[in-house]
């Protein structure tokens, strides 16, 4: 006697089964990595610069003073718009009624970071070569002012009137890099 096989659809079942879980794996693949790669190279329309700030009451870098103190300074951006934010480091106290400014219309290129904090326009300039603090501050971008300030202490622009608690005339300088 003739045995007819019956064809056997088995292998059509489990491919039934397998091919969605397939399908998900790899999506779930595709979308780790995606995020992944997301964590670790942020949009780059993003920028994240570090510094420090300083301001003294001499109205100039160096010189007689009663007042002087420096603060951490860290400035991020997305888009565009961000916030600098400054944390009190060394000096005779903490003049600063505010830490954290809004900061907007950011633009840097490289010889100078322009940007608004708190809507008040303020411009950096690369400074590769800085002799006012003896080579200190060299490869950062520099804003600095004073009200007794001589010429080449004043680089960019920038004005104390953007900080809450200190004095108009008061020399202050933001260093980012």
């Amino acid at each position: 006697m003739l045995f007819l096989r019956r064809p056997r659809y088995d292998h059509l079942m489990r491919a039934k089964f397998y091919t969605p879980l397939a399908l998900f794996l790899v999506a779930a693949a595709i979308l780790v990595t995606a995020g992944l790669l997301y964590c670790l190279n942020p949009d780059s329309g993003s920028v994240s610069m570090n510094g420090s700030f300083l301001a003294s009451d001499a109205g100039q870098s160096h010189g007689g003073f009663e007042y002087v103190a420096v603060w951490d300074a860290s400035l991020v951006i997305y888009g565009g718009s961000g916030r600098l934010t400054l944390w009190p480091s060394s000096g005779l106290g903490d003049a600063l009624t505010r830490h954290e400014y809004f900061v907007s219309s950011f633009y840097s290129n490289q010889t100078h970071t322009a940007l608004s904090i708190d809507g008040i326009p303020v411009v950096l300039v690369w400074t590769a070569n800085d002799t006012v603090w003896n080579h200190s501050y060299d490869n950062y971008y520099i804003a600095s002012w004073g009200g007794s300030a001589p010429p080449d202490e004043i680089r960019g622009a920038i004005s104390p009137a953007i900080f809450p608690g200190l004095v108009g005339h008061y020399y202050v300088e933001l260093r980012l890099r």
